[in-house]
């Protein structure tokens, strides 16, 4: 019972870590410091590939560093991995710049949320 629960607190500390570590790439990305938000992906980026991440944080990285193509590529790839954050989409202003855009518009008919 003590392993298990050794590991599912080294599990919370990963967890906690990348979250931390995605809102500061986002906040790197708005704030123009382009360079230091493509660090922070980098990270993130050899992180996912040993450890599970949403498709829905990198679309919100990209679009936040202009890489529209890309972060929709990514908010598709969430619709199908169906990730259970995107019930949050309408909701979130974190996509209102991007809402009016007939792609991102497309994405939400996709998920009925038109």
């Amino acid at each position: 019972m003590d392993d298990s629960l050794a590991e599912a607190h080294a599990m919370m500390g990963i967890y906690k870590a990348t979250l931390f570590d995605w809102r500061i790439g986002i906040v790197h990305a708005k704030a123009g410091r382009r360079n230091d938000a493509q660090r922070v992906l980098r990270k993130l980026e050899e992180h996912c590939r040993h450890h599970y991440c949403t498709a829905l944080d990198f679309a919100e990285l990209y679009f936040w560093l202009g890489e529209k193509e890309k972060s929709l590529k990514f908010f598709e790839k969430a619709i199908d991995d169906r990730d259970p954050d995107l019930l949050n989409i309408i909701s979130s202003p974190a996509w209102d710049p991007i809402a009016s855009e007939p792609s991102f518009q497309t994405l939400l008919k996709k998920m009925n949320l038109d």
